[in-house]
């Protein structure tokens, strides 16, 4: 059931790139009625944006792209036929021999060869179908007789490939090292979490955060079959004392568990069922009705933040007691919570 939940978001994920990649070339091929030398423009972002969607997505959805842009083609013939299939296939190209690790010399060099050659064949499907002379086109820009540029032709197409190649390139490689700094940001983070780094811990609940909302489609009408926020019955002692402390840390940060066992006299010795001498402990009771007075109101970042923590201090943390450990405390007993013997134990000396 978890593999199927995240095949489903991988595709939801990918559809979406694929979504956003078509659009905005769409947006880049209508600038063809408003803006002169868009031509330029296409040829350096289109195949950057058919890049990133390589980065992104698979095969079959790098093909879906594909077909899709070469409809989207007939809304401009000339402009998407000589400049914005062309520069989707070299973008998808270049990205995929990044996939494959290529040295930057022989990407470099595959690159323009391909550019070149698309560039240059275009020119004739172009003019057979659509009656439209791509030379007259570029010698008018250059306001050059048809002899001479179409001598310096397969130069100019060697050219302008080489110019988009380079800033091709250019960008993909800083995409590239961003997305290795984050890897490595990442990496790091979850080691030093594993110690105790609270700034580590932050950066790792940041991104789990973003991935719940942004990738797993956790809103405000299904968090609660996370955590039951709404129905206060439902909720464990557990619960309660998450949404408490997480409460308490946001007016009095690492004070939170100091200031909430203050106000309601919880650093008291207690003799409980089964036990001979007394100890420091916090019941289920008190939580329970601790909670009932706080009347706690959470919006839905709150509450995902909530889960959020919850996800990490089971899959980092220190269970139970990861938010108590990182109080301004003296220490942590190291009990369990006993629930059948209504037992909150977290338990704090001082």
């Amino acid at each position: 059931m978890k593999f199927k939940l995240k095949e489903r978001m991988a595709q939801n994920r990918q559809i979406a790139y694929t979504a956003i990649g078509v659009s905005l070339s769409i947006l880049l091929l209508s600038f063809s009625y408003v803006l002169p030398f868009s031509s330029i423009i296409m040829m350096i972002f289109v195949p950057i944006l058919s890049c990133l969607i390589v980065f992104n997505t698979n095969w079959k959805y790098q093909l879906m792209y594909l077909g899709i842009i070469s409809l989207v083609c007939f809304i401009d013939i000339q402009e998407g036929f000589f400049y914005l299939l062309p520069n989707t296939i070299i973008g998808l190209f270049y990205g995929n021999l990044i996939k494959k690790k290529i040295s930057i010399d022989m990407l470099f060099l595959l690159t323009v060869i391909l550019s070149t050659f698309l560039n240059s064949i275009s020119y004739f499907p172009i003019k057979l179908f659509f009656k439209v002379d791509m030379i007259d086109v570029y010698r008018l820009i250059f306001k050059m007789d048809r002899s001479e540029f179409v001598n310096i032709y397969p130069v100019f197409c060697y050219f302008i490939s080489m110019i988009e190649t380079f800033f091709l390139i250019l960008i993909s490689e800083e995409e590239l090292k961003r997305r290795k700094n984050k890897k490595y940001e990442l990496k790091k983070a979850l080691k030093g979490c594993t110690y105790g780094d609270v700034n580590d811990k932050k950066y790792v609940k940041e991104l789990i955060f973003d991935l719940l909302a942004k990738e797993y489609g956790v809103t405000e009408t299904n968090i609660s079959k996370a955590i039951p926020f709404d129905i206060p019955s439902l909720l464990t002692a557990q619960d309660k004392f998450d949404i408490l402390i997480y409460a308490y840390k946001k007016e009095f940060g690492y004070e939170a568990l100091t200031e909430m066992i203050k106000k309601y006299d919880l650093a008291e010795l207690k003799f409980l069922e089964g036990e001979t001498k007394p100890s420091y402990v916090i019941t289920e009771d008190e939580i329970s009705e601790i909670y009932e007075k706080e009347n706690i109101s959470l919006s839905f970042a709150d509450k995902l933040a909530v889960v959020v923590q919850r996800i990490y201090q089971h899959y980092k943390g220190y269970s139970s007691i990861d938010e108590v450990r990182d109080m301004n405390i003296d220490g942590v007993s190291g009990r369990s919570i006993w629930t059948s013997r209504e037992l909150f134990k977290s338990g704090c000396t001082n």
